[in-house]
């Protein structure tokens, strides 16, 4: 009757206003992860360009910093290697949020069905 319905409109709200916070969610974590990606890739081209100037090995190799530039690159390893795990963090994280996301829309996919067999009159069974 009138109070099944108040309930199930309810219930169908809560579901949406679940999804909407997931959808929420979801876009921060996915410009987050985004501008990791950026960093990865900038740290990476970084690194590369550190390489290349063989001047700087002459400097360092002549002068009192034989260790200079492996203590740079090392450093910049560092940044790379926790840019990629942050990056493989937030990739994971996005996954689950999407599996939230897929949990929802069945719970409203199911709700729809229950509206549409009460609203035929048929029983749940015999919903298709």
């Amino acid at each position: 009757g009138r109070m099944e319905r108040a309930q199930a409109r309810r219930k169908v709200k809560a579901e949406w206003d679940k999804l909407r916070m997931l959808r929420k969610e979801w876009d921060a974590l996915n410009d987050s992860t985004r501008a990791t990606a950026t960093a990865l890739v900038n740290a990476s081209l970084e690194m590369e360009h550190l390489s290349v100037p063989s001047s700087w090995r002459k400097i360092t190799a002549t002068e009192a910093f034989p260790h200079l530039l492996q203590r740079i690159e090392g450093k910049m390893w560092e940044r790379v290697a926790a840019f990629a795990e942050q990056l493989d963090e937030g990739v994971e994280e996005l996954g689950h949020l999407v599996a939230k996301m897929r949990c929802t829309l069945g719970e409203l996919d199911q709700l729809a069905i229950l509206g549409l067999v009460e609203k035929e009159g048929a029983t749940p069974s015999e919903a298709p």
